[in-house]
Order: structure tokens, then C-alpha cells, then sequence
């Protein structure tokens, strides 16, 4: 049985809450990643990443590396066919691909340790949109970041100009798409829980108007949402827009998943039955709840969102 305890609270009023697993849980192997969610274990986490792969902690690689982090399990189980799936496709010259299922199915899950762990002669950058924090959830914080990403690997090959720094996202991949074709290598961009986006809210153009409208050589788009609503609606795509017309992989739900779903709303539910929450933040017990339920601080955290 795991213990649930609240950590505190952070400036912006976010809840934080741990649920320490027992070595019960940990030898029953239903847990894929440690349930810990307080900021300080977080941050351990994204120490070991970015030391690991030697990068600096400064580098939009490094953020999302981390970021990906935070929502991967340590270790995906029964996901082979997937992964297998996802790799066959970044082997097509170029062309979207989108992910979908319901919350809790997993989608982070694979496609963060899909990020974590690419496919031989492939490049990776990706974005794992989250709608709690601002840095991760609208049409800039993706253009920045991506942007970004492929400045470091440009550098890295030694092909980067201070020229580019006025460059538009689109021109900005079709050249590291060129560059890295010249080596033998795919380019690979990943976007995870598209469902989140909330550009619309701050009246900015939406991530999915931002990537290209047409197939560009040497570049694959792996994109990932719930099916409602109809994010490609949502964004106002032209109806030719490629990832309108792109294969679509249903996912199904992971077992391992839906434990950590079961795991979770128990969670929340003894928490509101405890009257656990923190007094005078303004808000009523249930809508509180929600808003956690919600945050994907459970949800993506955990890896299964």
C-alpha cells in the first residue's frame, strides 16, 4: 500500500503530492517509475538525465530532456509492437504520423521514452506540451524550443551560422532536415498531448499551424492526442494540411497504465475524503480535486498521460 502525504505548496499555488511507494509496490512490478511527485525528487531526476547524457543543464536539449523525464517510466513494459511501429515509420523518407487514445492509455509514456531512446540514425527534438505550466503549453514555448534543439544539433555538426538566428521554424527544419540527410541520418520531430495546447486561450497560432504544410524530405512528425476534441478542427487545418491526411495509430490502453490510473484516483480520493487540502487557497474541495485530476501532475508525471 503506498503512503500519500502533501509536500507543500509552490508560489504559483500549484499542490504537490507524494505517494511513496513501498518496497510492497516495488516488488509487485506494477509500478513502472517511482510515484514520487515532490519538486525535490523532480529535480534529482532531471540532475541524473542531463548528467547522464552529458548535456548542458542550460540547453533546450537538456530542458526537454528532462521534461521527457518526468513523464517516462523507467521502464516500459509491453510495449514492443509500438516502439517497433514508431521506428518502421521514421524509416519513410518523410510524412506525419499521429498517436491517439483516451487519457491514461500511455501515450506520453511511449513517446517520452520513445524520445528518450530514438531509433538508430535518427535525430530527435520534441515537445511534450503540459498544460499546467506555461514554458510547455502554447504555439511559442514550442517555436522556441524547437528552434532551439536545432541550433544544438546544427552546432554539433558544425553547420551553424549566427545567420539562422532570424530564421523561421519552417526554414529552420528544412535545412537540419538537409544537413542530416547528408549524413545519413532522419530528422524526427515528436509532439506529444497536442490535446493541451493552449494558444488559442493566450490568441496565439496553435502548434499545429506552426509545422509545415507540406512533407518536407528527411523530416517525420510523430504527433500524439485524445481523440476529442479534433485537434486538426481545433487548429483550423487546411484540409490537405499533411497531418489531416496522416496515418492515425489507435492506441490501446497499457494494464500497467491503468493500475497507475486506479492508483491515482485513489489517491485523490482519500485526499478529499482527509480534507487534506490546504486551507484558504479559495477553492471548494471537489473543484480542487478536479483540478488536480486534471493537471496531469498525476497524469503526466506518472508517464501515462
Amino acid at each position: 500500500m503506498s503512503d500519500i502525504s502533501i509536500t507543500g505548496n509552490s508560489p504559483a499555488g500549484d499542490l504537490y503530492i507524494t505517494i511513496m511507494e513501498t518496497p510492497a509496490d516495488r516488488d509487485s512490478g506494477l509500478l513502472e517509475a517511482p510515484l514520487s511527485l515532490s519538486e525535490s525528487a523532480l529535480f534529482a531526476d532531471r540532475a541524473v538525465f542531463t548528467d547522464a547524457l552529458d548535456v548542458s543543464p542550460f540547453s533546450a536539449k537538456a530542458a526537454e530532456l528532462s521534461h521527457a523525464a518526468e513523464t517516462a517510466p523507467s521502464k516500459l513494459l509491453d510495449r514492443e509492437n509500438e516502439l517497433q511501429i514508431l521506428s518502421d515509420y521514421c524509416k519513410n523518407d518523410s510524412g506525419y504520423f499521429t498517436l491517439q487514445a483516451p487519457a491514461w492509455h500511455g501515450k506520453s509514456a511511449l513517446l517520452s521514452w520513445f524520445f528518450l531512446h530514438p531509433p538508430q540514425d535518427t535525430e530527435v527534438v520534441g515537445f511534450f506540451v503540459t498544460m499546467r505550466e506555461a514554458r510547455w503549453s502554447d504555439g511559442d514555448a514550442f517555436e522556441n524550443s524547437i528552434k532551439a534543439q536545432l541550433r544544438n544539433i546544427l552546432k554539433r555538426y558544425e553547420k551553424w551560422s549566427d545567420s539562422f538566428v532570424s530564421s523561421t521554424l519552417l526554414s529552420l527544419m528544412e535545412y537540419a532536415a538537409k544537413v542530416i540527410g547528408e549524413l545519413g541520418r532522419r530528422l524526427v520531430l515528436i509532439v506529444d498531448a497536442l490535446d493541451e495546447d493552449r494558444s488559442g486561450e493566450r490568441e496565439l497560432s496553435y502548434i499545429l499551424r506552426r509545422l509545415p504544410k507540406n512533407n518536407i524530405a528527411n523530416l517525420v512528425i510523430i504527433l500524439s492526442s485524445r481523440p476529442n476534441p479534433n485537434m486538426q478542427d481545433v487548429a483550423n487545418l487546411d484540409n490537405n494540411h499533411p497531418a489531416r491526411n496522416c496515418t492515425i495509430h489507435l492506441l490501446t490502453q497499457s494494464p500497467h497504465a491503468k493500475v497507475q490510473q486506479e492508483l491515482a484516483d485513489k489517491a485523490l480520493e482519500e485526499i478529499h475524503d482527509s480534507r487534506m487540502f490546504f486551507a484558504g487557497n479559495g477553492r471548494t474541495h471537489e473543484s480542487e480535486a478536479v483540478t488536480l485530476r486534471r493537471r496531469r501532475g498525476l497524469n503526466g508525471r506518472l508517464g501515462y498521460g
